[in-house]
């Protein structure tokens, strides 16, 4: 067990180097015009972009539906220097806005198994890998024990986390997990009338087209659970999740009972699953995810990965959706740059134990 303050977290939920650098993906992301959106249509085939302009192009998708992304297409390419050239041609096109490569970010791989939590009945001192948490120099800094003797969150305040998901079934996370009161479960019907069906716990935005990868990573849908895959990235979503809201009175022994206990236990967590178990997200499924957080007016976002590199679909998505989601947001680890020098929002994203990745 580790310690928080006068609470402790097993080690399942301190989850914590949550950064590696990004990759490019073979697909290009093409901020269009609305002219030339609307003409190109939903989902554009390559000779009809090549009509366009677009040398090179495959076939292409829009991000969404209506919002900030209904403009923006995803348009593959052959390889890598097929991306190369269409960043640098597809620029001056009449009617692109912007162009970008579709990139990736790696959140940590994590393997972690059902059954396998051990909860401590001892007190701290009786613990051999019991780590005070004032040698946890985020949470220090971040003020949490001062923050917990005023409040340790409530059910109104919804965290929606971007990550590999949530393991559903986890003990110490029962409690905390949000339903959306708009929706009726599993009537196939879209209660609310926020363009998701049966959204009743969050939503799986992975959808890695063409992908033949392992794991639930082709279709989006009302799921968000994680993937149970033996080492792979299982597990860091709730691991994120843990550290957000974790609470847990294991069963009392002779030595009395064990704790687990998040920064904000009473909070509620709303998992948009953004990653696959190979840790691997990319930024049309991070831009959507973002953009259905702040139109349910979620009070915080939590991102686990960060970069130096500026995504303009990424910050179109903040931009657009400022005044409703970020008033109040700390992204967990990353975007510090865009938020510093694209986003400016007036409210930096900053956290406990957060890396800038570089």
């Amino acid at each position: 067990m580790r310690r928080l303050g006068a609470r402790y977290c097993p080690p399942l939920l301190l989850g914590l180097a949550v950064c590696a650098g990004p990759v490019q993906a073979q697909e290009v992301l093409v901020r269009l015009d609305r002219a030339t959106a609307t003409a190109l249509g939903k989902t554009p085939n390559a000779a009809t972009m090549r009509m366009r302009g677009l040398n090179g192009a495959g076939d292409g998708r829009r991000l969404a539906e209506r919002g900030p992304l209904a403009d923006v297409l995803a348009v593959s390419v052959a390889d890598s220097s097929a991306l190369q050239r269409a960043l640098a041609a597809w620029a001056t096109v009449p009617g692109v806005v912007s162009v970008q490569p579709n990139r990736r970010y790696t959140v940590d791989r994590l393997a972690i198994a059902p059954n396998t939590l051990s909860f401590s009945a001892s007190l701290p001192s009786a613990v051999a890998n019991d780590v005070p948490w004032d040698s946890l120099p985020g949470l220090v800094a971040a003020g949490v024990r001062e923050a917990q003797r005023v409040t340790t969150g409530k059910k109104r305040v919804r965290v929606a986390f971007l990550d590999t998901g949530i393991w559903f079934d986890h003990p110490a996370l029962q409690h905390a997990i949000w339903t959306n009161p708009g929706e009726i479960p599993g009537n196939g019907i879209d209660d609310d009338g926020n363009g998701f069906v049966d959204d009743v716990h969050g939503w799986d935005f992975l959808d890695r087209v063409g992908s033949t990868g392992f794991g639930d990573v082709r279709g989006r849908d009302n799921d968000p659970s994680e993937d149970a895959l033996p080492g792979s990235g299982r597990g860091h979503g709730t691991s994120v999740a843990g550290v957000i809201a974790a609470r847990y009175i294991a069963p009392t022994t002779a030595s009395g009972p064990g704790f687990a206990y998040g920064v904000a236990p009473d909070v509620s967590l709303v998992p948009l699953r953004v990653c696959g178990a190979d840790g691997d997200c990319h930024d049309d499924d991070v831009a959507a995810a973002l953009v259905y957080a702040a139109d349910m007016g979620f009070e915080v976002a939590n991102l686990s990965f960060g970069t130096d590199y500026i995504s303009e679909v990424l910050r179109d998505a903040v931009r657009a959706r400022r005044p409703r989601l970020f008033r109040a947001a700390r992204t967990a680890a990353g975007l510090h740059r865009q938020r510093r020098q694209a986003v400016r929002t007036g409210h930096p994203a900053r956290s406990a134990g957060a890396r800038q990745c570089r």
